[in-house]
């Protein structure tokens, strides 16, 4: 007898680059995590960092100005867009949101990404957080003014199938 498992694994949306400057050449950009998107519009990031066996996981969220507003006349270019936070599971309690970095926005709609976990000495970890070249268009992004309409991708593109066959002995 055979039996089908049939397992959607969803695809990141975003990739997470370490971005190293390196004098009189271009700048070399290591893939070190991705990013999944939620159903609430948050991101899921998973950050690989060297010397631990497991990826870090953290919460991109982005900042509601109507419950934080900025002062009047603060340029919102300087101030963060996105706060980032690792999940403590609390046993018997709520979980409990620790604060570890911030997000920019970018011009070109990418962010860049400040850490501070308290793990590691010295300055705090910079990163950049880029679409996947290869992500299915969003349901949310609109069409440019003087193009055709674009077709939304069902949320289900961005997911992978994965099917697995086994011989179960009778």
């Amino acid at each position: 007898m055979t039996t089908t498992t049939t397992t959607i694994k969803k695809l990141p949306t975003h990739e997470l680059f370490d971005v190293q400057q390196r004098e009189g050449q271009k700048a070399f950009w290591n893939r070190v995590g991705a990013a999944f998107e939620n159903r609430d519009g948050s991101h899921s990031v998973l950050l690989y960092q060297p010397g631990l066996p497991e990826p870090k996981r953290l919460q991109l969220r982005r900042i509601d100005r109507e419950k934080r507003p900025l002062n009047d006349g603060a340029d919102p270019k300087k101030f963060p867009t996105h706060e980032l936070f690792i999940v403590v599971e609390a046993e018997g309690g709520p979980n409990e949101w620790k604060r570890v970095g911030v997000g920019f926005t970018n011009k070109d709609d990418s962010l860049s990404l400040i850490v501070d976990d308290g793990v590691r000495d010295g300055p705090k970890a910079r990163f950049q957080m880029r679409l996947r070249r290869d992500a299915p268009p969003r349901a949310d992004d609109a069409p440019a003014a003087d193009s055709a309409p674009a077709k939304s991708a069902p949320a289900a593109t961005t997911a992978r199938t994965v099917v697995r066959k086994r011989d179960v002995a009778a």
